[in-house]
Formats: C-alpha cells, structure tokens, sequence
C-alpha cells in the first residue's frame, strides 16, 4: 500500500474530492461502542467498532486506515488508533490545500476537499462526525483556508539527512495587506525545541494575483535530522496573525509529536471566551480543547495550534457544555 506521503504528489489545474479516510473523535466511538468493546484492542473484523468503518464491515477496513496511521501513532490502542487515523487525515489534506493555493493562478484553479460532515457515525472522510464535533484535521484545514495565510511548501515528510529548499508563500485572497506592512517569521526546531534556525521575510502593500513566493526557507543535511523536525510559521499584519506548523520525520518514531518536552497551559473564561497562555519555557503544540459533554455539538473558533512560551491566544467557544471544557496539548 502507499505511504502518507503520496499525497503530498497530488496535482491538477483542479483538484477534486480529495482527503483520506479517519475514525471520528474517541468519545464518539465510546457513545456507539456497546459496552462489552469499550475495553478491548484490537477488535476483531465482525466487532461493533469495525462496522462502524468505512466498509460497514465488508472491505479492508483495518488495512486502509492502519496503513497511513501506523505512519503517525503507536496502535497500541483504540485512543491511539483514532489518533493516528485523524493525524492521516490531517497530514494528507492540509498540504494538499496549501499546495493546491500556492499554484495558482497557473499550476491550479480550484480545489473541492471531501468532505466536512458525515450521515453516520463511523469512520468516514469527514472532518466533522455524525455529532457535530470537529476532527484533528478540521482546525489544520480551516487554516490552510483561512483568507490571509503563510505556509510552506513540501514534497516529501521524511527529509532526515537531505538538505531542503521550502517555498514560502504568502496568501491574500481578501486583499488584506493592501494598506499593511506585513512579516513571516518561519523557525525550525529539533525533537528538544532548540532552535535550528530562523528567518524572516518582509514586505508591504498588497501582492498580485492573491499569492506571492516570498523566498525559500533552506535545511542542510545536519539540519534535517531531527525525529520529529518541527517547523512553525507566524505572519504578521496590522491586527492580523497566522501560525501555522508542521512536523517532519515523523515515520521513523510513530508518536513523536506526543512525546516533545512538556510544558504547561492555563486558562481563564470570561463567558463563551477562553484565554489560552503557555506558562511554560518550550512552545506548546497542537493545543486544543477537550473533556466537555459530547454530542452536544461544540465547536472553537480555533484547535491544535501553536502557542510561543508565554503566549496568550484568546478562543470562542460555541455551544456545548463550557463548564467541563479543559485545555490540553499534545506536550502539556
């Protein structure tokens, strides 16, 4: 079968109905898990879980989905299992947004992502179960669209020991930077978050054709050895900011981006708004929230993002139960 990185190959003037399949959300499973499965791993072929796959228990449910998952995660249990397939998901729509966005206008016109929500609950290509609440890879694809946006550009996921060149693009479809000066500041940082580089890039006004190349963030062979190579990105314009990251060299280590230097978050509510701070000394990954009443559908304005030590990010939640919300990252 292929691996992860296939879809990183993906290329067309439009691309259409592209995304991978993926487990919804754990506490999902548990709600349609009879009671006699909730504890056990692996299950077998004629089980509950697998047929709430995306053959409904008539193909290869456990080949399609360990196949990429087993990239990401240890599938040494269901929790992880479900991460690992929504962690697939995420790796292969996420690059194929940007990179679709960064070819245009000549290389690509359009792109259709398959799909938002589902009409069952069971793995599907959703980024939203049945229940109304968001996968892992929702929050990474809603910044890959997010209007102003900066992002890299990658052919390959594992680059241990080659030395890269990655685009950096600048993205504006709303004509936001017309009035703005505007900074990319893109860092690389190995498995310990010391710091392997940094650069930034500068401009000012609006850019043609909505999309511009501002330069290439370079790694030599040194530089990419690191299990996982984590590389974070923060735009800058007027009141406007966008961080994005990525991590590479993750196959070799499945799990890596759990097991990164541990940090601390806290958190304030004022009503449905949540203020976020890392009150650690290593940046915070994948932040988001977790531990409401499911199946109520809940959603946040943002998840799995990147907090700076000592950085405060201010998040609206709407809906569901806020009293049992906690914060969690994938090192805290």
């Amino acid at each position: 079968m292929e691996e992860l990185e296939v879809n990183l190959r993906i290329n067309g003037l439009f691309i259409g109905e592209f995304g991978l399949c993926s487990m919804p959300n754990y506490e999902t499973v548990l709600h349609y898990l009879p009671d006699n499965e909730k504890d056990v791993w692996p299950h077998k072929m004629d089980s509950v879980f697998w047929y709430h796959g995306p053959g409904h228990g008539h193909w290869d449910e456990e080949g399609k989905l360990t196949n990429f998952g087993k990239e990401t995660m240890p599938l040494d249990s269901m929790k992880n299992f479900i991460v690992a397939t929504q962690l697939g998901q995420t790796i292969a729509s996420r690059y194929t947004i940007e990179k679709a966005r960064c070819g245009w206008p000549k290389r690509c016109t359009g792109l259709f992502h398959y799909k938002i929500n589902e009409q069952y609950p069971g793995a599907s290509w959703s980024n939203v179960d049945f229940y109304g609440n968001a996968k892992i890879s929702y929050y990474f694809n809603q910044d890959a669209f997010m209007p102003l946006h900066a992002c890299l550009v990658f052919n390959k996921l594992q680059v241990a020991g080659s030395a890269v060149s990655l685009p950096v693009h600048l993205l504006d479809d709303h004509n936001e930077l017309k009035d703005e000066e505007w900074s990319i500041l893109v860092k690389a940082y190995d498995s310990q978050f010391n710091l392997i580089k940094e650069q930034a890039y500068c401009g000012a006004g609006e850019i043609n054709n909505n999309n511009l190349c501002v330069g290439s963030f370079d790694l030599t062979e040194e530089e990419t050895a690191s299990t996982p190579l984590l590389i974070y990105v923060a735009l800058t314009a007027g009141e406007n900011k966008d961080t994005p990251f990525y991590w590479l060299n993750f196959k070799e280590k499945p799990g890596c981006i759990m097991n990164l230097p541990r940090t601390t978050l806290s958190v304030t509510r004022e009503g449905t708004k949540f203020t976020v701070t890392n009150t650690g000394s290593v940046p915070a990954v994948g932040v988001h929230f977790e531990s409401w009443s499911k199946f109520e559908y809940t959603y946040e304005d943002d998840g799995y993002f990147w907090l700076e030590p000592r950085e405060t990010k201010k998040i609206k939640v709407f809906n569901g139960n806020i009293d049992k919300i906690q914060v969690a990252s994938w090192n805290s």
